[in-house]
Parts: structure tokens; C-alpha cells; sequence
């Protein structure tokens, strides 16, 4: 039975997050718990918290939302973001919080994602150093998903599960 249950727990790992890429879906302090068997058999699909290497550095872990997969076509137009042509909304949690439009940051594309490859996006779009600056990620460089908000001392944030 130990061993039973130790063998689950390796599937997963946690993560502190630092910044305010995510926010408000992910925030500064949350422990996030990462499922590392979770494509095992199965890749990442659109809308994914995922966990991966920086493809600059291949050191750096981040997470991101996967936005778009390969042969997608991504494209930012005034901050609104536009998948294969259809507008995909910021999540709920997501933030806009500059009304200005940088060309850099908020019109990007269009673009077409590699195959075998992922496009990735903070949900605090103002504020990430996501896909729009590194590129896409390949699939090498997945670790897992973010599921769910395992600590943080603001108490309502324990137990929070991640979409």
C-alpha cells in the first residue's frame, strides 16, 4: 500500500509562483500542485495550465496557458486575441489592467504555430513573458499541468483547483 501510494505521488510536483503572469488565475505566493503524468498519453490542449522549460534557457520553468497548438494560426490585434480566425476570450480570472496598446505586447502575428509545438500566454497578458517574446514551446519541454493551488497564506486560496 506504500508503495502504492508513493507511486502516485511522484506523478506530481509543486511550484511557487513569483510573478503576476498568471494573476488573478494563479498569484504571487500560491504553492500550485503539477501533474507530471498528465500527458503522459495525451498532449496539451487549448486552454491548459501548462508547466515547462523556457525554450531560451531550458532551465527556467514556467506556467503558462496554452493558447494554440501546431498548425494553429495565433495573432493579437489590440489586445484581443484571434485562434484559426476565432476571437478567444481572456479567462474569467484574466487581467487587462493597461488601457494602452503596445504594438510589442498587444498586435502580435499572424503566426503559425510549428508543429509539435505549443503557443503559450500568461492570463495576465499586461505583464508576461509568454510565447509572444520566447517563441513556442516545444513539446520536449513540457513537464505537466497546474491543477490545483495546494497553499498560499491568503487561506482562501488553499484547495483552489486551476482552469
Amino acid at each position: 500500500m506504500g508503495l502504492l501510494i508513493a507511486s502516485i505521488f511522484d506523478n506530481f510536483e509543486t511550484y511557487n509562483v513569483p510573478s503576476v503572469s498568471m494573476a488573478d488565475t494563479i498569484v504571487i505566493g500560491d504553492k500550485v500542485i503539477c501533474d507530471e503524468s498528465a500527458y503522459d498519453d495525451s498532449d496539451p490542449q487549448r486552454g491548459d495550465l501548462v508547466v515547462f522549460f523556457s525554450p531560451s534557457d531550458k532551465t527556467t520553468k514556467y506556467i503558462k496557458r496554452c493558447v494554440a497548438i501546431g498548425g494553429d494560426v495565433v495573432q493579437l490585434a489590440g489586445k484581443k486575441l484571434f485562434v484559426n480566425g476565432q476571437e478567444v476570450l481572456l479567462p474569467p480570472t484574466g487581467l487587462h489592467r493597461d488601457p494602452d496598446v503596445d504594438p510589442r505586447r498587444d498586435d502580435f502575428g499572424p503566426y503559425q504555430v510549428p508543429a509539435g509545438s505549443y503557443f503559450m500566454l500568461g492570463d495576465n497578458r499586461d505583464d508576461s513573458y509568454d510565447s509572444r517574446y520566447f517563441g513556442p514551446v516545444d513539446r520536449r519541454l513540457i513537464i505537466g499541468k497546474a491543477v490545483r493551488v495546494w497553499f498560499n497564506f491568503k487561506l482562501g486560496r488553499i484547495g483552489v483547483p486551476l482552469k
